[in-house]
Formats: C-alpha cells, sequence, structure tokens
C-alpha cells in the first residue's frame, strides 16, 4: 500500500474528506492536493507529523507507505555505515522466520 492509498483507506474509515484534513493539520491545500493527486509524497516531518496525527499514525508508518526511510534512521545510517550488515542480518532472520 502506498502512502496515498494509506491515507485515503484512514480517511475512509474515519470519515474525513482530504479537505477536512487540510484543515485539520493546518497544511497548505495544495501540499494536501498534490498528496491526493500523487504528485508528491510527503518526506518532511513538518508534513509527515501533523497527517500522522489527524490520522492517527505513526509518522515512520506514512514515511515507510511513501517508500522513504524516516530521516533519522537514513541520518544514522549515513553516519554510521558499520551498521548495513547488522540491518542485512537482522532482515535475514526475520525473513526466515516468516518464511
Amino acid at each position: 500500500m502506498n502512502q496515498k492509498e494509506l491515507i485515503e483507506e484512514r480517511l475512509d474509515q474515519l470519515g474525513m474528506s482530504w479537505y477536512a484534513l487540510a484543515k485539520e493539520t493546518g497544511l497548505h491545500h495544495h501540499t494536501i492536493y498534490k498528496i491526493k493527486q500523487g504528485k508528491i509524497q510527503a518526506r518532511r516531518l513538518d508534513i509527515l507529523t501533523p497527517i500522522a496525527e489527524v490520522l492517527m499514525l505513526l509518522p515512520d508508518e506514512l514515511a515507510i507507505a511513501g517508500n522513504h526511510v524516516p530521516q533519522d534512521v537514513h541520518n544514522g545510517i549515513v553516519e554510521h555505515p558499520e551498521l548495513l550488515p547488522i540491518i542485512r542480518n537482522l532482515i535475514t532472520k526475520i525473513e526466515a522466520r516468516q518464511g
């Protein structure tokens, strides 16, 4: 499920419109419209956080649905590339358990 679909699903569950989302988040309606049209995906925390709060989601959930690694995680990996083999090892273990 991509970010737009996740937002649409939550809006439907909460009985909200995209217009109401823009109003409740305080974000500019053009930003919300672009997300609705699939022209952009929310990446920055100043956009992710208010949307997540209104939709009762975690900002990380929205970031991941948009195929983006949360900024703090990205920064941590960039600053500590030695984490990459550890992360890959954990992914392999998780996939083996699920498999």
